[in-house]
């Protein structure tokens, strides 16, 4: 038996965890993360860079133009093939807005079969 060291209630631990601190609970395993997370961030200063979080933002935000830019030349191609006259522009910024809100890793479980669907065999 071991003492949980967030809630301090007694746990079995799994027997592959050499050194267990945390028993199963959610808000536990939470807490260790962030000791983990705060204790390498102590130790490792110098890899702390701001301009790294800038690049991967913008990568991040082209991604997703991209996608959305995609969606939407799907639409514009279903849109001249019904004649409709839609203006897909006002779409196109609230979904974009809309993506930039959900973030990257949502948005890629929107295209599970992008990487399985080969462009040669269209």
């Amino acid at each position: 038996m071991h003492k949980c060291k967030y809630c301090n209630t007694s746990y079995y631990p799994r027997p592959q965890v050499k050194n267990p601190q945390a028993c199963n609970k959610e808000e536990c395993q939470r807490a260790r993360q962030r000791d983990n997370e705060k204790h390498w961030r102590e130790q490792n200063k110098t890899h702390y860079s701001k301009d790294y979080f800038e690049i991967q933002k913008d990568k991040r935000k082209k991604t997703i133009t991209e996608k959305t830019n995609e969606i939407f030349n799907c639409l514009e191609v279903g849109k001249n093939m019904l004649n409709k006259n839609i203006n897909l522009n006002i779409f196109r910024e609230y979904f974009e807005q809309k993506f930039l809100q959900l973030g990257i890793r949502l948005i890629n479980k929107l295209w599970p079969m992008e990487n399985t669907i080969n462009s040669n065999t269209l």
